[in-house]
């Protein structure tokens, strides 16, 4: 059995974890999967699996970066860099929400989605590749087509059984 290391990930508060996932689905290849968000990362080479576990509410959030133990300390720390981005732990949107609260309908939007956040590709190779999808056609389709190139051209590593995957890297 793969003893799992967690690491804790600080989220600024307000994260709505569920709205989250709800309003902006995560795309291959990170996949959410028994409350975890789960991916492989290639970091200097090396495919790592990653699972992000949230907790909390919306104004206490808490999160985890877990790697399996053998993944060295140099390594963790990267993953954990790169799930900050991929996350948005660090966006703040007190700001935001305090110039919407001059405009009805937008601080009543405010208010609906208090906490949301986008999932954002943890390399600029995998963000161009899914905004060029994602502009050509409809959200369907580019789902399929980036689950397909993900499945078929991107690396995966297996630990107890579960099958965790990378986008593919540019050649």
């Amino acid at each position: 059995m793969t003893a799992w290391r967690s690491v804790e990930l600080h989220v600024e508060p307000p994260f709505n974890y569920r709205l989250s996932l709800e309003a902006t689905p995560p795309l291959p290849p990170l996949k959410a999967s028994g409350g975890l968000l789960q991916r492989c990362l290639i970091l200097e080479g090396v495919a790592v699996p990653v699972r992000l576990r949230f907790e909390g509410g919306i104004e206490d959030p808490r999160a985890d970066l877990l790697t399996p133990s053998w993944v060295g300390e140099y390594l963790v720390e990267e993953a954990l860099r790169r799930a900050m981005w991929m996350t948005c732990a660090e966006l703040r949107l007190e700001e935001a929400y305090r110039a919407a609260d001059s405009n009805p309908r937008l601080a009543r939007l405010v208010e609906e989605l208090r906490g949301l956040k986008p999932w954002l590709a943890p390399e600029p190779w995998e963000g161009l590749a899914s905004s060029v999808v994602f502009q050509q056609v409809s959200l369907r389709a580019a789902y399929a087509m980036l689950s397909s190139l993900v499945q078929r051209l991107g690396t995966s590593i297996e630990v107890e059984g579960e099958v965790f995957k990378a986008f593919p890297t540019p050649l």
